[in-house]
């Protein structure tokens, strides 16, 4: 590959048809369209679902385990958190970082990430979100992985300097799950970060969550919406010091 402009790749023939097969593969069960999307200084080709509405879960997925990972397609839509989260990046030194996009639907926040020169672990519970994801992150190959993934009862070999989730907080009954997720998988220094676009359910959870070890940073993002977006960083409290 190449180096383009701007952060951009340039690829090669080889790469060309690898990316051509798997959008062949794709578009076999749904329509796409690809934005040319500006993301700080980043300029990137994001190929996406073309109508999320329409997205029909499997008939296997409705009867499936039972964990409520494919109710609803939700890996489908491009949702306005993944954009916040994917501009924060961009202001973020994580060149070689070891980062996990939890929950990574099409994969915009790892595609950045990538861009940035991170070494990209992508997972998501939905197997097409992770072909779209892989598709969207050829030209970075090299540093990213995919990888199904349930949080709710699978784990990873490996530990990250940051975990990344965009709007993964909607259902109450996944943070415990979550929070025993990230405990394991972050790095001792890691840092979780959260983007949430001030539902709710968004507001219970920082409730819930500062009953729980970790220190807690968050700040609000205003853009076009009328509720701001929230911005939550999670770090392990350090274990307190036993009194003789």
């Amino acid at each position: 590959m190449e180096n383009g402009e701007n952060g951009t790749l340039k690829l090669k023939q080889q790469d060309f048809l690898q990316r051509k097969a798997l959008l062949h593969r794709i578009e076999q069960r749904h329509a796409t369209l690809t934005d040319r999307l500006q993301i700080g200084k980043l300029q990137l080709e994001f190929t996406r679902v073309a109508n999320p509405g329409e997205v029909e879960v499997p008939a296997e997925q409705n009867a499936g385990s039972g964990t409520g990972a494919f109710e609803q397609p939700y890996w489908a839509e491009s949702w306005d958190s993944a954009f916040v989260l994917a501009e924060w990046l961009t202001n973020r030194l994580i060149k070689d970082a070891a980062v996990l996009d939890l929950g990574c639907g099409m994969g915009l926040v790892g595609t950045v990430a990538a861009a940035l020169g991170a070494v990209v672990t992508m997972v998501d519970a939905a197997t097409p979100a992770l072909l779209f994801s892989r598709y969207n992150t050829l030209a970075w190959s090299h540093r990213v992985s995919i990888q199904k993934v349930d949080w709710r009862r699978d784990q990873l070999d490996r530990s990250f300097q940051w975990i990344l989730g965009s709007d993964v907080l909607y259902d109450q009954a996944d943070w415990p799950f979550l929070h025993e997720f990230w405990s394991k998988q972050l790095a001792p220094c890691g840092t979780v970060v959260l983007v949430e676009p001030g539902r709710r359910t968004g507001d219970k959870f920082l409730q819930w969550i500062q009953t729980q070890p970790w220190q807690i940073e968050m700040q609000e993002v205003t853009g076009q919406a009328i509720v701001p977006t929230r911005i939550i960083q999670l770090r392990p409290l350090a274990p307190k010091a036993n009194r003789s």
